[in-house]
């Protein structure tokens, strides 16, 4: 079972790994997996490219989550938003 303060780590450092920002943007839970939203521009700039990612919580597998594909669009907008912790919380 993978511990929901690992994958926020999990999570920052492959958006870290790819240019994003320093932290996390919003955080949700479908239910197997939670799905993770970095920033790569400032705060209220269109996020064009950005590609959240998943976190299994049985697993700890790291996947990619393009919204674009219908499904995962689906399961996003099914989800359930959590509060992202203050020490993932992105500082400009």
């Amino acid at each position: 079972m993978m511990d929901f303060m690992k994958a926020c780590d999990l999570a920052r450092n492959i958006f870290v790994k790819r240019d994003y920002k320093d932290g996390l943007c919003e955080i949700f839970d479908s239910g197997d997996r939670w799905i993770f939203f970095g920033r790569i521009f400032e705060e209220g700039v269109v996020e064009y490219g950005n590609c959240p990612v998943t976190v299994d919580k049985e697993t700890g597998q790291c996947e990619d989550f393009p919204i674009s594909d219908i499904q995962n669009y689906d399961l996003y907008y099914e989800s359930k938003p959590i509060k992202v912790p203050s020490e993932y919380v992105i500082k400009d």
